[in-house]
């Protein structure tokens, strides 16, 4: 499977920011967003024009960063067919949403169940995903 890069920036990682990203189709759009205390992924969709929040997964907690000051990339992939949008942090993935499955991934697995959308981040396969995503 291909990645297609569509935002590379860079951020400092305890500093309230957010990166966005739409799919070519313009259905489906994800935010990687940095507040005072934690940074999350969001799921959306965005097909009838509107921002509908299909999911949303802890990234980290702001006071857990060892160098708060230093600037990280901040990467937003999706695969060639836009099934997969991919978060990365300084080239180490971090979160995965599939859209297809309805499905959110991520390194904390947490949370953890089923959202109101039908989405389901429950019984991880973050490997085996992470692999087959960037062909390992």
């Amino acid at each position: 499977m291909n990645l297609i890069i569509d935002k590379t920036i860079g951020l400092i990682p305890t500093k309230s920011n957010f990166v966005d990203s739409v799919a070519i189709n313009k259905d489906y759009a994800v935010i990687f967003e940095i507040n005072d205390a934690t940074a999350y992924f969001y799921a959306l969709d965005i097909s009838n024009g509107k921002q509908k929040i299909l999911d949303v997964l802890y990234i980290y907690n702001t006071t857990a960063i060892l160098e708060p000051k230093k600037v990280s990339a901040i990467k937003i992939d999706w695969s060639d067919n836009y099934r997969y949008a991919i978060l990365f942090i300084n080239d180490d993935p971090h979160a995965i949403f599939d859209f297809e499955a309805k499905r959110g991934y991520n390194q904390v697995e947490y949370p953890s169940g089923i959202s109101e959308t039908g989405w389901s981040n429950k019984n991880k396969e973050w490997n085996s995903l992470i692999k087959k995503i960037l062909n390992e």
